[in-house]
């Protein structure tokens, strides 16, 4: 089962390449209804930077030559990219740790998702997380990409 970036990228409105965001995305999983919506700045920001920020330096290690997505037409390499580093030998359990930490930041119960998510299911509701909170507001990109230029440089 591999996630359908068209859909991803039908189902989030779109205008001059960027989000917008007028209710909270609606997805339904096994009969259950995912609310993925914008991170509180004032409570869970800091918890959501350092998960993606730790993500993301595991992701940067295994895929050195790739950049993160600016626009919706590179999610496919996206996807591609996590799928590698949750499989690499090395980083793959510690990534697809903070993969899962990163996929709380939704309605839904912890234990829930572990019993019923494949990898597939995770990395999915990873990207929309990724796209409403990172690429849905230019200033939320500016500083991810600050964040991935400290941890990088540590």
């Amino acid at each position: 089962m591999y996630i359908d970036v068209k859909r991803i990228m039908t189902s989030v409105k779109v205008e001059d390449g960027h989000i917008i965001l007028e209710k909270p995305l609606e997805l339904m999983k096994y009969r259950k209804k995912v609310i993925i919506k914008q991170i509180n700045w004032m409570r869970q920001w800091d918890k959501f930077a350092l998960y993606l920020g730790v993500f993301l330096q595991y992701y940067m290690n295994v895929c050195q030559n790739s950049t993160l997505p600016d626009n919706l037409n590179e999610l496919n390499e996206l996807q591609r990219n996590v799928r590698l580093t949750i499989r690499n030998r090395v980083v793959g359990k510690r990534a697809f740790k903070y993969l899962k930490k990163i996929c709380r930041f939704t309605n839904l119960r912890y234990g829930w998702m572990s019993r019923k998510f494949s990898i597939d299911d995770w990395i999915e509701i990873f990207i929309y997380v990724y796209l409403y909170n990172i690429l849905g507001v230019k200033k939320n990109l500016k500083n991810a990409l600050k964040i991935i230029s400290k941890v990088l440089s540590s």
